[in-house]
Parts: structure tokens; C-alpha cells; sequence
């Protein structure tokens, strides 16, 4: 038992700072529903500099009894108040409009589009905007909610 105390106790200590990690805001999930259909993600820096081609979308919880179609506006957002630009990188339809999903999406002409615009991608405020809007634009909401788990960035 005492042979393997060292690696217990480092076992303890890596899945706590691992827990750690999971309970900052950047890192924990967002939901969207029908009173609260935008939501965002921070960017930090080393993503706007990276600029990663391929952005991977997860939504893990789906509520949405009255399978109305919606769809998920993606885009890459900096400034703040009224100089805030958005720029698109995609948007998703889900189908079956009920399920939970996941998306891939191409990042790159956003990432090149923001890098354009910002002064300094190191010191740059922005962040990955996510809007909800129903498929027929117009329609009244429905009750609905849509966990989205934090993005993940890909190279390939």
C-alpha cells in the first residue's frame, strides 16, 4: 500500500486541477433556449493567433418537445457595445430537431477575416458567438433548450 501512495496521491491531485479546469467559465458548457437564444464562449488569445481551420460543435442535451426546426448561427465576435462586428463562420440546422448533435464547421475565412480587423490578435477581446433562431423566421418561440458543450478547435 505505501508503494502506491505516491501515484494515489498524484492521481488525487491531477483530477483535481482537471476538475478545476472544468469549472472555469471558459471551459464550461453554455445552454440556449427559447427566452435566451444567444450565448457565448470566450476566445483566448492563443486561438486567435492559431487560428484554427475547424471548429467542433457539440450539443449533448436537446430539449425540444415540440420538434420545432431551429437553427444555430455561428459566428467569431469582438469590440464591445456598438463597435462589436460578428463575423460569420457558419450556421446548422439540427435534424431531427430533437436529438442531440454535433457540427463541424470551417473556421478559416473567419479566423482571417477577424485577424484582419483587430489591431493585435495577442491583446484582442473576443469571443465565439452562438445564436438560436426558428427555421421560418417569424414563428413564435416554443419551449426549448440546447446544451452546448465548450468548442473545440481543430487543426484537421
Amino acid at each position: 500500500m505505501t508503494k502506491s501512495l505516491p501515484l494515489w496521491l498524484f492521481v488525487c491531485a491531477l483530477s483535481a486541477a482537471l476538475c478545476a479546469c472544468a469549472q472555469s467559465p471558459s471551459t464550461a458548457s453554455v445552454t440556449l433556449t427559447d427566452k435566451h437564444p444567444v450565448a457565448s464562449f470566450p476566445l483566448p488569445p492563443e486561438i486567435l493567433t492559431q487560428a484554427p481551420p475547424i471548429l467542433a460543435l457539440t450539443l449533448p442535451e436537446v430539449k425540444n418537445p415540440s420538434r420545432q426546426g431551429v437553427n444555430l448561427f455561428v459566428y467569431l465576435s469582438s469590440g464591445t457595445g456598438n463597435r462589436t462586428q460578428k463575423i460569420l463562420v457558419g450556421n446548422v440546422s439540427l435534424y431531427p430537431s430533437d436529438h442531440p448533435a454535433g457540427f463541424l464547421l470551417s473556421s478559416a475565412t473567419a479566423f482571417h477575416d477577424l485577424q484582419a480587423q483587430v489591431a493585435n490578435p495577442k491583446s484582442a477581446k473576443a469571443e465565439l458567438r452562438i445564436e438560436l433562431e426558428p427555421v421560418h423566421p417569424g414563428e413564435p418561440w416554443k419551449p426549448l433548450s440546447l446544451v452546448i458543450a465548450p468548442p473545440e478547435w481543430r487543426s484537421q
